[in-house]
């Protein structure tokens, strides 16, 4: 009886250092920083990526901020809204479309902003920090490179909340068809709401692309 009552106090004590370990990990919700690559005819040009996102099971929503020209995340450049559907099963890819502009910068024309329209994320963690790396496309055909992207990205999750000082309400004040978003990513499957929808990837999956894009990210915060 004692023996018995000790492996499931053992069991139950594992439950909950699995859960802590990968409770927070299968959520991206909050602040996202890193750099985002336009890809050009001569010299690729990087620019700054902010990226506050929000999940509930499987809806994604949230706002962007890029050509900002600057490191810190309160100076404007292209707001946009953007949503996503996590896919079925316990994945690590997703992608994520471009809504609508709420704000750009007066210097930065419009269809500038309008340029992005859909991102490609592969969620991934290196040294026990989350990355989200990935690729982006355009609706046009400029600067469109072999693999149809224009150009590729990486954030690094630095909060667990959005942020950002550019967004002057409530990222769910941006979707008026959030219901419907949400409605869409709840699943009624009992199982899988005991499963995660989404599971980062680690180091060993990483492409030779993306391993250089974490590198430069971590060797930008250093210098």
């Amino acid at each position: 009886m004692i023996q018995s009552f000790s492996m499931k106090k053992i069991y139950i004590l594992l439950l909950l250092i699995f859960s802590n370990i990968y409770g927070d990990a299968q959520n991206i919700t909050g602040e996202w920083q890193g750099y985002f690559v336009t890809a050009g005819l001569h010299n690729p040009v990087r620019s700054y990526f902010f990226l506050d996102i929000k999940q509930s099971e499987k809806a994604l929503w949230g706002v962007y901020n890029n050509f900002t020209g600057s490191s810190k995340d309160n100076v404007l450049g292209c707001l946009c809204t953007v949503t996503g559907i996590i896919p079925k099963g316990e994945v690590s890819n997703f992608d994520l479309y471009k809504d609508k502009i709420i704000e750009h910068h007066p210097k930065i024309e419009q269809s500038v902003c309008d340029f992005v329209n859909k991102l490609s994320l592969h969620y991934v963690v290196v040294d026990n920090l989350e990355y989200l790396v990935g690729q982006w496309y355009t609706a046009t055909n400029a600067f469109v490179l072999k693999d149809g992207s224009s150009g590729v990205f990486v954030l690094k999750h630095v909060s667990l909340r959005p942020l950002s000082s550019l967004i002057k309400h409530n990222i769910d004040d941006y979707f008026p068809k959030l219901d419907k978003l949400m409605e869409r990513g709840t699943t009624t499957d009992t199982l899988m709401l005991k499963k995660f929808f989404l599971l980062p990837d680690d180091e060993s999956t990483l492409t030779n692309q993306e391993k250089d894009l974490i590198n430069a990210l971590k060797d930008k915060k250093n210098n």
